[in-house]
């Protein structure tokens, strides 16, 4: 407990201080290095050998590099990306819900290897793009921050009071009453950012649907994430935050939050 804590300080210590130091390109390197190392473990998660784990970080390096020499119409550029990412993000509820038939999905290594390509470059440059908007700081840390307190909670939650299984045959740790405690942690902030800042009767609306959908989608990320740990035969994605294990265990959630996220926002801004 104390590992996962003091880590998870530490990392959100320096993720604000990439996101808030006015150091130019800053933010977009993080956003790269954090996908590099994503990548890396993705791939060895679909088992590819090292030439094979090389060829797939260097691809989505490769890629995170196009879409930013685009930058000025990253956006429009960004779209068909996040909403196919998001449309995979929901297919993948009815195959968590109904795993025993649809565990193949999981197991399947290139439609896992290209699905995951689809997330890490969605998330990391939906990232940067709602780093360029007005606010743009604000706008990454609410969907940073909404996710680390559906974890917190849920993770508190299922300790204190965890009786029945969310997802056996995926993830046996986890609880719904874990997942409650996700949810009611955001709706919390939710209803704390609405108090104190006077935001518009749409705005408000706006708020509550981001944090509540990206809290649901959050625990798809995290159980789908556990689903394919579960055919690699691992527990852990990495070693590389202690209390925690791999940057994909700590990220899961933002993979699939963000590109919900980020499209909401692209609407909500055709829109008013």
């Amino acid at each position: 407990m104390l590992a996962r804590l003091t880590t998870g300080i530490t990392a959100g210590a320096l993720f604000l201080a990439a996101i808030f130091l006015p150091v130019p390109g800053l933010f977009v390197v993080v956003a790269g290095a954090l996908l590099i190392v994503a990548a890396r473990e993705w791939s060895q998660l679909c088992g590819f050998g090292l030439v094979l784990q090389i060829a797939y970080v260097i691809g989505l390096a490769l890629a995170y590099v196009f879409f930013l020499a685009q930058l000025d119409g990253l956006a429009g550029a960004l779209f068909p990306l996040v909403v196919l990412a998001f449309s995979l993000w929901v297919l993948a509820i009815p195959l968590l819900i109904f795993y025993r038939k649809s565990q193949a999905v999981f197991s399947n290594t290139w439609l896992v290897a290209v699905s995951g390509a689809v997330f890490l470059l969605s998330a990391s440059l939906g990232l940067v793009w709602l780093k360029t908007l007005p606010d743009g700081e604000w706008r990454v840390t609410l969907i940073v921050g909404l996710v680390a307190v559906a974890d917190t909670f849920a993770y508190l939650a299922g300790r204190r009071f965890g009786r029945n299984k969310l997802a056996a045959d995926i993830s046996p740790a986890k609880t719904m009453e874990g997942a409650l405690g996700g949810f009611v942690g955001n709706f919390i902030l939710a209803g704390i950012l609405v108090v104190l800042i006077d935001f518009s009767p749409i705005s408000n609306f706006l708020i509550v649907v981001l944090i509540l959908g990206a809290s649901l989608l959050s625990i798809v990320g995290d159980l789908t994430e556990s689903a394919i740990k579960r055919h690699s035969g691992v527990k852990d994605s990495g070693d590389l935050l202690p209390g925690h294990g791999g940057i994909l265990d700590r990220i899961d959630g933002l993979l699939a939050a963000t590109p919900f996220f980020v499209l909401a926002t692209m609407l909500f801004s055709a829109l008013s």
